[in-house]
């Protein structure tokens, strides 16, 4: 599962400017055995507002149960895999896209790897709330805002404010759908006006958050062969804060899993897949 802005095919497809895709790094970690003979399916995960966090939603649309009942069905019978173990992979809104799906679907995922998994949401979500309120107040309104984005030639090249407020609207229309409020059909949490919280709807989105889930959708991990969180200890949007309180608390609840930090950022970690790889090759291979 691919992060914000990320799509399933430039994960596929696109090498960047220098380097090789990561497809093909996948390729040759088979070839040199450091990563399971396997099947990798590129979600597509891309919406209008640049991404889902694979929850299902009234606005965004039931991503959840997509991947779940009709994406994972169609892998299995074209390539005739039955009965393998299914794995659950993501970085950044992928991330937490796996850690839900593995939480809401513990009978379905043998294994979930997290890496820089949105989380610890005061800190990751509630940063980019001053910006929208800046950018949508500049605009005018929210009708006029998009307009302004999705008029352009080149939409996908925004400023900082746009994305950061893209960004906001999209995670909206995943935590807190509301069909027919606004053009997004979702609640933001917060009055663009004043900044100030509106309680009921920013605890909707607490609720996604996987430093908070409740113990017993924590519990649903315990069956898991591999839980793996891995991320940049310099991560810019907090995000091994977030790995490090859900570590604890899975540590309380006596749940196996491996927690690893890096040297590195929130980008630029494709590096990583190798070692985590390694970890889900150890975890398939035992009993």
């Amino acid at each position: 599962l691919d992060g914000y802005f990320g799509s399933g095919r430039s994960l596929l497809n696109d090498p960047g400017a220098i380097g090789r895709s990561f497809a093909a790094e996948l390729h040759e970690y088979q070839r040199q055995g450091s990563c399971p003979p396997a099947h990798f399916v590129f979600v597509d995960g891309s919406t209008v507002l640049g991404g889902s966090q694979y929850v299902n939603s009234l606005a965004n649309g039931p991503f959840a149960d997509h991947i779940v009942h009709e994406i994972l069905p169609a892998i299995e019978t074209t390539f005739s895999i039955q009965g393998l173990p299914r794995v659950v992979m993501g970085h950044s809104s992928g991330g937490i896209g796996a850690l839900w799906l593995a939480s809401e679907y513990p009978s379905i995922f043998q294994a979930c790897l997290a890496s820089a998994a949105d989380s610890a949401f005061e800190y990751s979500a509630l940063s980019l709330f001053p910006a929208a309120a800046m950018r949508l107040a500049r605009a005018g309104s929210l009708p006029a805002f998009l307009k302004d984005v999705f008029d352009r030639p080149q939409p996908e090249r925004c400023s900082s404010a746009d994305f950061k407020t893209l960004l906001v609207l999209a995670l909206a229309t995943c935590y807190s759908p509301q069909p027919g409020h606004n053009e997004i059909h979702a609640e933001l949490p917060f009055d663009p006006k004043t900044l100030t919280l509106n309680e009921s709807i920013w605890h909707q989105w607490l609720a996604h958050d996987p430093a908070r889930f409740s113990d017993a959708r924590l519990k649903s991990f315990k069956d898991l062969r591999l839980l793996l969180l891995d991320c940049g200890s310099d991560d810019e949007h907090a995000a091994q804060f977030g790995h490090r309180r859900l570590s604890s608390r899975l540590s309380d609840l006596g749940i196996t899993h491996i927690c690893e930090e890096f040297a590195g950022s929130h980008s630029g970690t494709r590096f990583r897949y190798r070692e985590r790889l390694k970890h889900l090759k150890d975890a398939l291979q035992r009993p």
